[in-house]
């Protein structure tokens, strides 16, 4: 996964790219991997379920992934307290939002 990440990002540094795209390298990265061995190229790509990974809300399909970190569930929380709030006012603990980074 590591090396078709590092062959994806080479490809696409300065490029605006879609699913097309990711399709496209991850087949031509298959195809290197796998030079002359067109049958395994087709067996790892028809593996693959891309409705699930790009158009399916929720976790990643394999539930391998993780992006939850400490401050999630406060970012969430915060957020959830600006909504109850209408707008009106801020939250007793709006200050928590120093603390976050730009995932939060």
């Amino acid at each position: 996964m590591q090396d078709f990440i590092t062959y994806y990002l080479y490809n696409n540094y300065l490029a605006c790219i879609d699913q097309f795209v990711i399709r496209q390298d991850l087949l031509s990265f298959l195809e290197i991997m796998y030079n002359g061995m067109p049958d395994m190229v087709n067996n790892v790509f028809a593996q693959i379920d891309f409705e699930a990974w790009i158009y399916n809300v929720g976790p990643d399909p394999t539930g391998s992934l993780n992006f939850n970190n400490a401050l999630a569930q406060p970012a969430i929380d915060l957020a959830n307290a600006y909504i109850a709030l209408n707008g009106a006012s801020s939250p007793a603990n709006w200050d928590i939002y120093l603390d976050f980074t730009s995932n939060q």
